[in-house]
């Protein structure tokens, strides 16, 4: 096992998942992650002395099954407390940076998520119970790909900067981080709904949806057990009530979307719908972008995020779109984000509170060190930065 497989097994079981003894896991990997797949699961075995699941699937269906057993006797065992699954994601799959052509890929699914385009469905009676820890494995063919000039190294030692394995107290780090995260949702949905932001280039006003919460990417399940849904992270996010924006935004960075790197975009919004918008770079892109659904241009969540931390300043427009979420505020025109959906267990009444459902969604990078955003006319983040 490289070094960096270590770090990263051992940041997924202390870290993400929150492993503990008796807890059986089941990780979901492809074929082109399986050898990663195999260490977490011997390491892990370590932590749960309790047999770990390897399914393998390739081109979306099973094609092993690879128990991976610890050294233990059977009397040796715990008993089982809880199941925990683990889905590793090669960042290969999301062909984020090949030049697409446009002309048909609106009504492609599979081409739209292969660029991380798709919106997860939002329907309340089929949620999962065991929900899924998605860890991004930046596999050889990926950095070969998208760091064709950079050697491999270095590459290992930015996605390292990223997850902290360069800090002695790296799973401390993250605990803190969640205690962290928890504050500030508790501190946000204390406050009213009422959301203004401004900075130099853009803003909006708008109310959050009812019912309708505050969360970040660490969950805390009924039964207790809590964990990272995803690492690195730093963003809350929230719905909007959609027909309540009102406003001008301008991406204050530039990004990819269907392989092209758009510039310079902006957009104007009324009762949360774009009714005009330019780039000066690859406007085509976003043509197609909202041309895939009704409600591909009409917004629906808002990402908060810090502007000094390591994710701002190392996540670049050419990272990878799965990390687009971390590396500064940003808006969602799209899908609205189910997590934040905790107090709905009735479709009929999710329909009457302007929640976007649309089955796309792309987030727009709207932070920066200008940034001031208040709930209610409370402060929340000044300069760019949290004042809770």
């Amino acid at each position: 096992m490289t070094n960096f497989d270590l770090q990263l097994s051992k940041l997924i079981c202390f870290s993400q998942l929150n492993l503990k003894s008796g807890d059986s896991l089941s990780i979901n990997s492809e074929e082109s992650t399986y050898s990663f797949a195999l260490n977490l699961a011997k390491f892990a075995t370590k932590v749960t002395n309790l047999s770990v699941t390897i399914v393998v699937t390739e081109n979306g269906k099973v094609s092993q099954t690879v128990p991976v057993e610890p050294n233990l006797l059977d009397i040796q065992k715990p008993k089982v407390n809880t199941q925990i699954m683990c889905r590793i994601l090669d960042l290969n799959n999301f062909n984020y940076l090949a030049n697409e052509d446009l002309d048909n890929i609106s009504n492609n699914v599979i081409e739209i998520s292969k660029y991380n385009l798709l919106s997860e469905p939002i329907d309340l009676k089929r949620r999962i119970a065991i929900p899924w820890t998605i860890v991004a494995y930046p596999s050889k063919e990926f950095v070969k790909h998208a760091f064709a000039d950079i050697s491999d190294n270095e590459v290992l030692a930015y996605f390292a900067k990223l997850l902290r394995f360069d800090n002695e107290n790296m799973i401390n780090y993250w605990r803190n981080q969640s205690t962290l995260l928890q504050y500030r949702t508790n501190q946000l949905n204390a406050l009213n709904n009422f959301i203004e932001f401004k900075n130099r280039t853009s803003k909006f006003k708008a109310f959050i949806a009812d019912d309708s919460k505050w969360i970040s990417n660490y969950i805390t399940l009924k039964n207790g057990r809590s964990f990272f849904n995803f690492l690195p992270s730093q963003n809350v996010h929230n719905n909007f009530d959609y027909k309540s924006f009102e406003g001008h935004i301008e991406a204050s960075r530039d990004f990819y979307l269907f392989g092209k790197l758009v510039k310079n975009a902006t957009f104007n919004f009324k009762n949360g719908k774009v009714i005009s918008y330019k780039a000066s770079q690859n406007k085509e892109a976003l043509d197609t972008y909202f041309n895939c659904d009704d409600c591909a241009n009409v917004v629906s969540s808002i990402f908060l995020c810090d502007e000094e931390t390591i994710e701002s300043k190392f996540i670049t427009k050419g990272t990878h779109p799965i990390f687009s979420f971390e590396n500064t505020t940003s808006i969602v025109l799209g899908g609205a984000s189910q997590d934040s959906l905790t107090n709905f267990h009735d479709q009929t009444n999710l329909d009457n509170i302007n929640i976007n459902q649309s089955l796309v969604r792309l987030a727009i990078p709207i932070g920066d060190v200008f940034t001031d955003i208040s709930i209610n006319n409370t402060p929340i983040i000044k300069e760019g930065n949290f004042v809770i």
